[in-house]
């Protein structure tokens, strides 16, 4: 963005380190058109302090010569209005709790710019509010109606003026932009009416009061009501007003509304916690994916050593040997495929060939794949595939894709002894060519089933360890039936197995064959 177009702000740098210095003035210039000065010892600071007038301070915590603590001292001794942000990388809570009670309006740590930028637009609000507030109070003093006139005019802050026991006595045209009511429906009323239910109950209006007047002056942050019951977060100043003879007389209130700056922080805060959660969910993709690869890798690896070696002793270890290695070689590019697929249909470059289909030869050859893996676990693979489906017109790669995912995940996430069950029929209002996969495994949580399907998620990140697998197969599954128009469904309940339904649009190539 042109600096031009940028709100221009008079930064002083309380910093020894330029490079430091130029990290944070880089941050800035992402918001504002920057000018700044940089200073490292009292003496410096005393003499720049009142060489511009300066929007905002930033002081390192500890320094050779200086420190964000002595900044803040010499800054309260000037009487100069300047908010001080101390930003620093000394970390530690003891450190940031010395600095905020010293007087600096927030603690950044270095390299941790997320809350810079909010916190600096935070601190020049409040300093234009202050600017405000003190104008305005110092018109009040010398005339009740310039006071008036002069408020009436900034339409940004809702300022209203209560009496000492909490009823309004005047209401801004900014107070009836903000909040929606009239002078005439506002004046006389309570301040009361503007808080929440649950506040007002808790009496959270004569708390404020009264703790702005023991403290000279009182902010905070809160939802409040407009006039049809709408919330809106406020940021809200008060003040208590004197005679000459030190009584309360009343208060000034400013508020200002805050709603898409707080929606806007919250925004960013889950827009980062997703992609944290992304990354996570990527680095154990890829954690689960390494083991998947090396899986087969080391059976191929392992038998060609033996036939290599001359650890043969038979035909039939040969031939057992040669039939592990092209087994793991299939399932080694299966695992390749369906990360090309993803990334295919993402591009939107899948293609679809469509040709007729003998399901009881597709469903064998599914068989004599996946019996080693079921094996290994003694379980067993029960299938059936009606007559009015033994040939359909359908993409034989992307169906074998998609059985063999759901039959290699039943097989899985199934106990030692259990069972996995497929059933290809035509829907009853022959429509509609699907499948059955079912099991007798460990099912699934019910609040965790509207996230199976997506990219690299598994139920439990503890399954990878104990069932294998990348997480991706699920997800591969339901975007291949999605692209032919298809869709695909799971019933499960934990420890009493899972049964995935799926759906295809797909005709019979011929139709004297059912």
């Amino acid at each position: 963005m042109n600096s031009s177009n940028l709100t221009p702000i008079r930064v002083l740098l309380v910093e020894d380190s330029e490079y430091d210095a130029e990290l944070i003035i880089k941050e800035l210039k992402a918001s504002w058109d920057v000018f700044y000065e940089r200073v490292c010892t009292p003496e410096e600071m005393t003499q720049k302090l009142y060489a511009h007038d300066w929007d905002i301070i930033l002081a390192d915590y500890q320094m050779p010569r200086f420190s964000g603590p002595a900044a803040l001292e010499l800054l309260k001794k000037t009487g100069l209005d300047i908010p001080l942000i101390i930003v620093s990388g000394t970390v530690g809570e003891e450190i940031a709790v010395d600095a905020l009670r010293a007087g600096a309006q927030d603690f950044i740590v270095k390299g941790h710019f997320i809350r810079l930028i909010p916190a600096v637009k935070r601190e020049l609000s409040e300093r234009v509010a202050r600017q405000e507030l003190r104008q305005v109070e110092r018109q009040f003093r010398q005339s009740e109606e310039r006071y008036r006139t002069l408020i009436e005019g900034l339409t940004q802050f809702a300022i209203l003026i209560i009496d000492a026991t909490g009823y309004i006595q005047t209401w801004n045209e900014g107070a009836q932009k903000i909040l929606g009511y009239p002078p005439e429906e506002a004046i006389g009323m309570h301040c009361s009416f503007l808080y929440c239910p649950e506040d007002r109950d808790r009496s959270i209006h004569d708390q404020s009061l009264a703790i702005a007047v023991k403290m000279g002056q009182y902010h905070e942050e809160g939802w409040r009501l407009k006039k049809h019951g709408e919330r809106f977060w406020a940021e809200i100043t008060i003040t208590p007003m004197f005679d000459d003879k030190a009584q309360l007389i009343g208060y000034s209130k400013i508020a200002i509304d805050r709603t898409q700056e707080r929606e806007a922080q919250k925004a960013l805060e889950e827009s980062k916690d997703q992609a944290e959660l992304a990354n996570q969910k990527k680095s154990q993709f890829l954690a689960n994916m390494s083991h998947e690869l090396r899986t087969p890798l080391n059976s191929i690896i392992g038998y060609s050593e033996m036939i290599l070696n001359n650890m043969v002793k038979s035909s039939e270890d040969l031939e057992r040997y040669a039939r592990n290695i092209s087994v793991s070689g299939r399932h080694l590019l299966d695992i390749v495929n369906d990360m090309l697929d993803v990334s295919k249909i993402e591009a939107g470059k899948l293609e679809i060939h469509a040709q007729p289909v003998d399901l009881q030869k597709l469903v064998q050859e599914l068989h004599d794949v996946l019996v080693m893996l079921a094996n290994q676990k003694e379980i067993k693979i029960f299938w059936d595939v009606a007559p009015e489906v033994k040939t359909v017109e359908a993409d034989p790669q992307r169906l074998r894709q998609i059985l063999f995912n759901l039959m290699s995940n039943a097989i899985k996430f199934n106990r030692p002894g259990g069972k996995v069950m497929l059933n290809l029929c035509r829907s009853q209002d022959e429509r509609w060519f699907q499948g059955e996969v079912t099991d007798t495994g460990i099912g699934i949580p019910r609040d965790k089933i509207d996230q199976l399907f997506s990219d690299f998620y598994q139920v439990d990140s503890s399954s990878s360890k104990s069932y294998d697998g990348t997480g991706l197969g699920l997800a591969l599954t339901k975007r291949l039936l999605a692209v032919q128009g298809g869709d695909i469904s799971v019933d499960s309940e934990e420890g009493k197995g899972s049964t995935f339904l799926f759906r295809l649009p797909i005709r019979r190539a011929n139709p004297e064959s059912a």
